[in-house]
């Protein structure tokens, strides 16, 4: 048996390990192509141009982004490209280029030998799918349901284990199940914003320079995206090589960020270079080579890069064109071939591989010679007319083609065209998915054992569900790597290899990319606000359920990549962290904060919403504070849930059409919905674009936007009420005594009570009756010189302790989720954590109580833990109003953020009861299953109704674990999980998790302490001291021993240092941005 049909029978023949030393090639290519070109920087004409001064400014929130760069066309500067003339093909007339007589004779033979050949079939199986009517309601064409790709006629296609595209279909049956009323909008269907308005036309016989900007798309990195043998053309006698695209666009991209995606694990960015428009081109070219190429090459069925209400509308040009480069380097330039010479290429290439002559000689040839003669085809992509796929690429030809599967014997007198093919995962085995996901639950329950309490029938199960995976691996069925073999009777050389077919599947990502930021100018102009960061825009957009953006069907560009593009590609190992899990929580929250500001890879709008959550509550809080002095915190609080809870912004959401510009999931669970959205989905991003809003510009113009909204809905054109909600009145201390109210201190004793406290802190109020309010029991009746109690204050400065510490959480831990980024933040602002920075601060020697009066200096009433957190939370709503949030950040920067280190080596963030229901679920029975919850019950009730003791026990799988005593159940059912922690059932997991949080924490601060002295690339971005008299607050300093020390111990402590902030202005806060002065707002 010769070597051909060792080779595609058994993987082990030697072209098959020449093939893989070839693919050993490939992965190193990029480092070589990119080291091949030409340095841009080198040749002075790279210029960066922005339309705005800091379009330079790094997105913090899309991973490692670098801005895009752009040339201005009319730059000095000699260009890096040159695009060659045609003068036979292209004459020139003013300033715009026009096709001669033979370019469009050249057009005529390319349509007719080429397209019509490649097309034909495809056209006819694209118009039975067009045909199938959908006229009832739910889109299903009548009488039948969708029928998956099993179930449909395979007689045109080329082996069941090639995945083939179709119009509007998956690999698993019909792409889209919705109604007609979610059809018809949303960006999963196709639908942008404005998308139908821009309708552009182009002379087809011009290069239209008046109408088109010519931009280089660059990719960085190039990893799986170059070649070591790359599609090559000849011109004039000289070779050119595939070197990218360009895009052509109606109007300029130069202020939408560039476009990020994730291939095979990696993270992948496109930038643009605006270069002078080419003179070697007309429009037709580029629309033959879309039909050649992304039509019938890659097959991409779905893709359109206009309208969908625009698409039967030929006198309609493409919202992009694309022009393909092939480059030569010379001198430091990259000479451009013109499309003449491309489509000259492909016409010519565009033969049959084998003609019957060729094959009558190939036959008499020995292997030895046939293997040369046939290597040269090798890693081309074959087109097969009438057959599904219409391309396929050729990893290795052989002689002998009796293993070619067909009933016409003529095709074995052909040789064998062998394409080493990868199964979807909609082909393999349910069997094989599902034993491998019962081991990967198995190891999962064995991993959350405490070590050395796994048994050897633990071991022996784990054992026995890998040899069962590893039985199904081997069944030829199930086996994801296949070998195909194919005649080669009537296949067609493309005349191109598989690296532009790597490029080309980038394409639609990239249209679809500009073409969603091209709408977004719509939604700007409905927010009236611009963004300086678009990106944080598309983020806000962007719902969890969103995956991988490929511009088009993702079956269409998983199946061309498998069967046009690299063989094998270079897959980086993943470190994407799980959201759920115990495993990822544990984790997670064994990580210490950043000392710097730092991006987040966590790509939708969860984080956002998380931070535009608090400040939503904390404008809206501020505002009715201001508007209804005389109401306290009950009516306040129930005024503030309606204004923000989720009904009410999913409608305010529906006033800008969140749901039309919302990047969503296309789940089959949408077939019996009316909305693409929900109204969580649409709340969550209305908060999500008002975080973004606040990093992007600062608080100020959140809150312009919440004055327009919330006027414009709740009042319905009422020009007084909405002039009152937007600027409500100050103060009653403002009110009364502009300047300050210090001068009253001399005349109360309650006032002098209180300047101990300023003596301490170093802060010294400008209106010292609201420091008198904020120490004011809620026993203190109105008067004029406390201004009542603190309830309303505390209310108001709780949103303020919230806003403060989720944007800090935000910015210092960019790899925890929205829902890890919540524990931490209840750790902070929880009565515990507040009744400690009560008592680290003696705030309770200052407390005014009803009977203040009456008490010896020094006694301390009694007071509820609730009461000392209010005190806290009132002094920050009493700071606020009298210095401004940097004063408040200042605070909880020295008195609540250093905790963190303590809560996380601890694993303290949660509170008892969330501690034993995580160690609950960690206990799995021996098959996986979760045993249940603890369950509590009150067991006993002792005292009078003013003074009730409840004691609670906890019970677990019908089992009490221990009880606790509080003085309300919830306090009891805290102290009864403490308890049940100690049960030897959970002590040792318990323990297991707390020493790897110590562990983890400690190796973390030795790693930040071996590089505290090694030079920072970002010197630029660390503290640095604000202008002017305010200085460091390094003279802050944590009391000792929960004693507050002495007033001559503290000096007066300035406002905090301040970050050179990445998401706003250089040197400034998303905090401090509510008014000039960071002082309370003049309304």
């Amino acid at each position: 048996m010769d070597s051909g049909r060792n080779s595609a029978r058994a993987y082990n023949g030697q072209d098959h390990h020449r093939q893989r030393d070839n693919n050993r090639g490939l992965r190193n290519a990029p480092e070589e192509m990119h080291r091949s070109r030409p340095s841009l920087s080198s040749s002075g004409a790279a210029v960066p141009f922005t339309s705005r001064p800091d379009a330079e400014r790094v997105s913090r929130f899309r991973g490692d982004v670098k801005s895009i760069h752009f040339a201005p066309s009319n730059s000095n500067a000699p260009h890096p490209y040159r695009f060659l003339p045609a003068h036979e093909f292209y004459e020139r007339k003013d300033s715009s280029v026009f096709a001669t007589a033979k370019l469009i004779t050249l057009h005529d033979v390319f349509r007719k030998r080429v397209i019509d050949v490649v097309s034909a079939s495809a056209e006819e199986s694209d118009d039975d799918n067009d045909s199938d009517e959908e006229d009832d309601e739910t889109g299903h064409r009548k009488g039948q349901n969708s029928p998956s790709r099993k179930e449909r006629d395979m007689s045109s296609a080329l082996d069941n284990d090639i995945m083939f595209n179709e119009r509007n279909q998956m690999n698993d049956g019909k792409a889209c199940r919705c109604n007609k009323v979610l059809r018809a909008y949303g960006t999963k269907h196709g639908h942008l914003v404005g998308d139908d308005q821009q309708k552009f036309t182009c002379n087809r016989q011009s290069n239209n320079k008046e109408r088109l900007f010519c931009y280089v798309m660059h990719l960085e990195p190039l990893t799986n995206f170059g070649a070591a043998v790359p599609t090559k053309i000849s011109y004039e006698g000289l070779s050119f090589s595939f070197h990218g695209f360009c895009l052509l666009s109606h109007q300029k991209l130069s202020k939408y960020p560039s476009a990020q995606a994730t291939r095979f694990n990696e993270s992948y960015t496109m930038t643009l270079e605006e270069v002078p428009l080419p003179t070697n081109f007309v429009i037709e070219d580029l629309i033959l080579f879309r039909k050649y190429f992304f039509s019938n090459i890659l097959e991409l069925k779905d893709w359109r890069v206009k309208a969908e209400s625009l698409k039967k509308d030929a006198s309609i040009c493409d919202v992009f064109h694309f022009f393909p480069l092939f480059a030569r380097s010379i001198d430091g330039h990259l000479d451009i071939a013109p499309m003449s010479a491309v489509l000259q290429h492909f016409l010519m290439e565009f033969k049959l591989l084998f003609s019957d002559e060729d094959v009558e000689l190939l036959n008499c040839l020995e292997n030895a010679r046939f293997e040369e003669q046939v290597k040269k085809l090798r890693g081309y992509i074959a087109v097969f007319p009438g057959k599904h796929p219409g391309a396929l690429r050729l990893d290795q030809i052989d002689k002998d083609s009796r293993d070619v599967k067909s009933k016409d014997p003529r095709d074995r007198e052909f040789p064998a065209l062998v394409h080493f093919a990868t199964r979807s995962l909609n082909n393999t085995d349910q069997n094989l998915q599902r034993a491998q996901k019962n081991l990967d639950k198995w190891q999962n329950v064995m991993d959350l054992k405490p070590k050395g309490t796994v048994s050897a029938e633990d071991k022996m199960k784990l054992r026995k569900l890998e040899d069962t995976v590893q039985e199904l691996q081997v069944k030829g069925n199930v086996r994801r790597d296949v070998t195909v073999v194919l005649t080669s009777r009537g296949v067609y050389n493309s005349g191109m290899r598989s690296d532009i077919a790597q490029w080309g599947l980038l394409v639609p990502w990239v249209a679809f990319h500009f073409r969603f930021h091209i709408s977004l100018d719509i939604l700007e102009k409905k927010l009236e606000y611009s963004f300086n960061d678009r990106s944080l825009l598309e983020l806000a957009l962007t719902h969890p359920s969103y995956r991988t953006n490929f511009g088009v069907n993702p079956d269409h560009v998983r199946n061309s990549q498998a069967n046009l593009g690299w063989r094998k590609a270079s897959y980086r190992q993943s470190n994407v962290i799980p959201k759920s899990g115990m495993k990822t929580l544990i984790y997670t929250m064994a990580q210490l904060g950043a000392d710097e500001e730092m991006a987040s890879t966590i790509m939708n709008y969860e984080r956002l919403e998380f931070l535009g959550d608090a400040v939503l509550e904390f404008l809206t809080s501020l505002r009715l504070f201001l508007m209804f002095p005389d109401f306290q915190e009950g009516s306040l609080a129930t005024f503030r849930a309606t204004l923000v809870q989720n009904n009410h912004l999913a409608v305010l959401a529906e006033t800008y059409s969140l749901s039309h510009f919302l990047l969503i999931g296309h789940g089959r669970e949408l077939k019996a919905r009316k909305r693409i959205t929900d109204k969580q989905a649409a709340a969550n991003c209305f908060e999500a674009i008002c975080g973004a809003i606040y990093l992007d510009g600062g608080i100020k113009y959140v809150d312009e936007l919440i004055c327009r909204v919330f006027s414009a809905r709740l009042f319905q054109g009422d020009e007084h009420l909405s002039n009152i909600w937007k600027y409500p009145p100050a103060h009653v201390s403002t009110r009364m005594y502009p300047d300050g109210d210090r001068h009253l201190i001399e005349k109360h004793d309650l006032l002098q009570r209180v300047v101990g406290f300023e003596q301490i802190t170093g802060i010294q109020f400008r209106h010292i009756r609201l420091l008198a309010n904020a120490f004011s029991s809620r026993q203190v009746h109105e008067n004029p010189i406390t201004i009542g109690n603190n309830q309303r204050l505390e209310f108001f400065g709780d949103t303020v302790l919230q806003l403060i510490v989720s944007d800090y959480l935000f910015k210092h831990f960019p790899t925890h989720h929205e829902g890890h980024l919540s524990l931490l933040r209840s750790s902070l602002v929880n009565n515990e954590t507040q009744a400690l920075v009560c008592g680290q601060l003696g705030m309770m020697n200052y407390y005014i109580h009803e009977k203040t009066l009456n008490i010896k200096d020094g006694d301390i009433p009694l007071v509820k833990q609730k009461d000392k957190a209010d005190l806290v939370e009132a002094y920050l709503g009493a700071l606020y109003l009298d210095k401004g949030l940097t004063i408040c950040e200042g605070f909880c920067r020295v008195f609540f953020f250093p905790k963190l280190t303590d809560f996380i080596g601890n694993q303290t963030w949660s509170d008892p009861k969330s501690r034993l229901q995580q160690s609950c679920l960690t206990l799995k029975s021996a098959d996986g299953i979760s045993p249940g919850l603890p369950e509590y019950r009150v067991i006993d009730k002792t005292g009078p109704s003013n003074n009730r003791i409840y004691e609670v026990a906890v019970y677990f799988n019908g089992e009490r674990l221990a009880t606790g005593a509080g003085p309300n159940t919830k306090q009891a059912e805290k102290v009864a999980a403490e308890a049940a922690l100690k049960n030897p059932m959970f002590l040792s997991e318990y323990e297991r998790q707390q020493s790897f949080a110590r562990r983890a924490v400690t190796a973390q601060k030795y790693a930040r302490r071996d590089t505290s002295n090694v030079p920072s690339d970002h010197a630029s971005q660390r503290i640095a001291a604000p202008s002017g008299s305010e200085a460091s607050t390094s003279s802050f300093q944590l009391p000792r021993n929960g004693q507050p020390p002495a007033a001559n111990q503290l000096p007066r402590p300035h406002p905090p240092p301040r970050r050179q902030s990445r998401w706003s202005g250089a040197g400034s806060s998303s905090l401090t941005k509510l008014n000039d002065n960071n002082k309370r707002p003049h309304w």
